[in-house]
């Protein structure tokens, strides 16, 4: 499954979350680093929905970049 990514810049790194799994943020020294521990987490967090028999998140958010005139 895929879910979109936001990867934003911090002081000391980088930042990943995703708008489809809400309350998961993680955190690297590298763009690359924060992908994969939000890869990680997200996917350990599957893991234990599918232990439990719940529903696994939709990927329902999209990401585009738009032009703005300036």
């Amino acid at each position: 499954m895929k879910y979109v990514a936001i990867i934003e810049p911090t002081n000391k790194g980088f930042s990943a979350y995703s708008p489809d799994i809400p309350g998961y943020i993680a955190k690297g020294v590298t763009e690359e680093s924060a992908k994969d521990a939000l890869k990680e987490a997200i996917s350990y967090h599957i893991e234990k929905l599918r232990e439990v028999g719940l529903d696994i998140p939709r990927s329902y958010c999209r990401a585009e970049t738009i032009d703005i005139a300036t």
